[in-house]
């Protein structure tokens, strides 16, 4: 995984994408109902400022402007203005934003805040400019108090602050930065990081590695050693990592799926290519309206708009706070695996979609994986359990890796929130029954486990005991509620269904609806429970087959 960052970043850092850099932000784009005012700001050979000559910017020029947003680590809130153009905003309540702090609102301005780390620069541009910046300061607020929204562009005779010197003026200054993130060791040359850049790298600092106890940060390049240009590189690489192909934000904790491409001599344009694809609105429109397609996000990665990718790592996080949780990383799943297991899928997806749509005679939506584990997990309702949150990331990488062989959890999830929704009037069991058959058919089993279920005694128990159950339904109020939504803790053993069996006779006989048929059925459920051991009796069966027969529709 690693591996495959410090790749994407090197080719964003070697094309000069400079889009990609964690601390380098484009020109902010105006928003609906907000306006920005972009001017450009001479600058003088001998670094003084034309301010007679500012000037707008066209919005056709503004698409190669850039600002640097200098940290020392990625938490660093303290702005600091070092180099380049200004972006400043004015928030409500006298608050500010971009990446410049004004003596309006502060005790010190920002530029003077970078003071201590532009000495260290040995660039004479950034002394030159930083002299003629701070000498004019006054100015220099005066033309970002014009607007509450102002974008202030210096112009080096046609050249923008990145590109000065042949862009030595940006490497010296990342050179800085990499001294500020981590630390050169003379033993191996290479260098271990003191400040968090990316969530799964270990910032060697003790406030944040007491994971590791004893640990002797000394010696921590010897966990993991990076070339400095290995650090340049994930400056590039960190925020396309956190590019969420997908993100389900309808469950209690919020499942992000992060996917970054593989493949040889992989160009910046087919990383942006595969980027600009994966948070396409139309792209998925076009996608959720196909009811032969595979599950969104993975769609895109089976797209075969790009031949050169061939590969795939995959990250889901468990979205959270200001850092998100990798939950689960798979390294190197082919695309031309994916395509196999998402034939398998599409056809169990399309032969049961036959079959509900036979029973309900209606349009209904096809089926998709992360939504029929949300229905049957109970994902909607927000006081859930944790085990169920943590069991969608387990299963989920399962299921794109072919490894998917088995899952209890299921079953019982399925026969608790069927009696969830009876208890609250939302019965629909014989729709999620199909979320159920579909999340069993796509596992990797060579048995038929439906079948396996519907052969063994206690389901054919509860089959008899429903058909036994349907008509009280009609004679005793809120017998539903009070009774079938509580199902499986009347027949959590063997005894319990004896009992509810005969519970349910008596009832018959009191109504008057002991029909012969239902007295046939009494006869069978106890011979079939007569011929029952208690370490045979299973409860979650019994209930399914209850549930079969008691909403069975009538013709």
């Amino acid at each position: 995984m690693l591996e495959t960052l410090l790749q994407i970043g090197k080719t964003f850092r070697e094309a000069g994408r400079l889009k990609h850099h964690r601390y380098i932000k484009p020109a902010p784009v105006p928003k609906k109902n907000t306006t920005i005012t972009f001017l450009s700001l001479p600058v003088r050979e001998d670094f003084s400022f034309d301010f007679d000559s500012i000037k707008e910017i066209p919005e056709n020029e503004r698409s190669s402007l850039y600002y640097l947003t200098y940290q020392t680590s990625d938490s660093d809130s303290s702005i600091k203005t070092l180099f380049g153009d200004i972006y400043h905003f004015q928030k409500k309540e006298n608050k500010e934003g971009g990446n410049y702090r004004s003596l309006k609102f502060s005790k010190y301005s920002s530029v003077k805040r970078a003071d201590e780390h532009a000495a260290l620069l040995e660039s004479d541009i950034v002394r030159q400019f930083r002299v003629s910046l701070i000498k004019n300061l006054d100015k220099i607020e005066d033309v970002l108090n014009l607007d509450k929204n102002i974008y202030l562009h210096f112009d080096f005779d046609g050249q923008n602050w990145f590109e000065l010197d042949d862009g030595k003026v940006l490497d010296e200054i990342s050179d800085l930065m990499v001294s500020k993130f981590a630390t050169q060791f003379s033993e191996n040359g290479q260098w271990a990081f003191d400040s968090m850049l990316y969530r799964s790298i270990c910032s060697g600092d003790a406030k944040n590695d007491i994971q590791f106890p004893y640990f002797d940060k000394s010696k921590k390049y010897r966990s993991v050693g990076f070339a400095i240009d290995d650090i340049k590189n994930l400056f590039y690489a960190v925020n396309y990592s956190e590019n969420a192909l997908i993100t389900e934000r309808d469950t209690k904790s919020d499942i992000k799926i992060i996917i970054l491409p593989k493949g040889d001599n992989l160009s910046s344009d087919d990383l942006e290519a595969f980027s600009e694809q994966r948070i396409s609105e139309d792209v998925l429109n076009q996608i959720s309206n196909n009811e032969q397609s595979f599950d969104e996000c993975f769609s895109l990665m089976l797209s075969d708009a790009n031949q050169a990718i061939v590969e795939f790592d995959v990250i889901f996080c468990k979205v959270g706070g200001n850092v998100d949780s990798d939950v689960l990383e798979i390294s190197a799943i082919k695309k031309s695996f994916l395509h196999q297991r998402f034939d398998e899928i599409n056809a169990v997806k399309r032969r049961l979609g036959d079959v509900r749509s036979e029973e309900f005679q209606y349009e209904l939506k096809p089926f998709k994986i992360i939504y029929s584990f949300m229905n049957i997990l109970n994902l909607y309702k927000k006081t859930q359990s944790r085990k169920y949150q943590n069991h969608l990331f387990k299963v989920l990488p399962k299921i794109y890796t072919g490894t998917y062989y088995n899952d209890d959890v299921l079953l019982p999830a399925f026969i608790e929130k069927t009696e969830f929704n009876i208890r609250n009037d939302q019965g629909d069991y014989n729709l999620l029954k199909y979320d159920y058959y579909f999340l069993n058919q796509i596992q990797n089993s060579i048995t038929d486990k439906i079948m396996e279920m519907e052969n063994c005694s206690s389901y054919q128990a509860g089959l008899l005991l429903g058909k036994m159950a349907k008509p009280l339904a009609y004679k005793i109020n809120s017998f539903e509620k009070n009774y079938v939504g509580l199902l499986s803790r009347r027949i959590s053993d063997k005894r319990g269904l004896i009992e509810f069996s005969n519970f349910i006779n008596e009832k018959l006989a009191i109504h008057d609806v002991a029909y012969p048929d239902l007295q046939k059925a009494s006869v069978e459920l106890a011979s079939v429970v007569g011929k029952m051991n208690e370490k045979d009796y299973l409860k979650n069966e019994c209930a399914f087959g209850f549930f079969e027969s008691f909403f069975k529709y009538e013709s």
